[in-house]
């Protein structure tokens, strides 16, 4: 038997498959709600100039958890806490704790049936779209009500929970606006870019750019369309 040509055989099988995975990922991520939470790990772990290249849609959590982050074709829309009021921004030089993003070239409109109105509906609808991989959509229309929040971290604190995130910060609930809501759903990343109780990972902001932070729970009205990523 020629085990140099069975090695080599093997070693380009490995290259190949390698490859083909790389060549097959559609969302990227760094950092982990894991890691916040079981090693307090706050520190940025990427550059938004980084990540940012081609038609590239993103969400996370600022370095420190001092903000959040939203992304929609290649345009960074940052919010922060500044005097207890949300303060937005668009710069690409900060940097995220975490970030998970994708690259789309192209949407494919999905139909929403008339019980689909609710978060949780939302995402038992995305479930019928899903495969093996992760994938990106976006909701785009008027909301009934949309609680929402922006973290604000205190300085200092090591000790994390879900609770202690969702109540860091500035608070809030929008009625009958108009929003982009972008989000990353997947059966496998729990505990790493979405909460360990849902699928889905998602942010919005305003038709008018002044208001954009975490979903939290939201209900839409007749008037919205979802597309996920070719």
């Amino acid at each position: 038997m020629d085990y140099n040509f069975n090695f080599k055989f093997l070693f380009l099988l490995l290259v190949f498959s390698c490859t083909s995975s790389e060549q097959n990922q559609k969302v990227f991520y760094t950092g982990s709600l894991k890691s916040i939470m079981h090693l307090g790990d706050i520190t940025g772990n990427i550059s938004l100039n980084e990540a940012i290249t081609k038609h590239t849609y993103g969400l996370g959590a600022l370095e420190g958890l001092k903000g959040e982050i939203l992304i929609l074709d290649n345009q960074p829309i940052i919010s922060k806490v500044v005097d207890n009021q949300i303060h937005i921004s668009n710069s690409t030089e900060t940097k995220a704790s975490l970030l998970v993003y994708s690259y789309v070239d192209e949407w494919k409109s999905i139909k929403v049936p008339d019980s689909v109105r609710k978060m949780k509906d939302i995402e038992e609808l995305l479930g019928n779209y899903a495969n093996s991989e992760p994938f990106s959509f976006i909701i785009e229309g008027k909301v009934k009500d949309l609680s929402w929040h922006v973290i604000d971290w205190v300085d200092g604190d090591n000790i994390h929970t879900p609770e202690k995130h969702q109540n860091s910060g500035l608070k809030g609930v929008l009625n009958t606006r108009r929003v982009i809501i972008l989000g990353f759903f997947s059966r496998k990343h729990q505990g790493v870019f979405t909460h360990h109780s849902s699928n889905m990972h998602i942010h919005f902001v305003t038709d008018d750019k002044t208001i954009s932070g975490h979903v939290d729970d939201v209900e839409m009205t007749d008037d919205f369309k979802i597309e996920i990523m070719k």
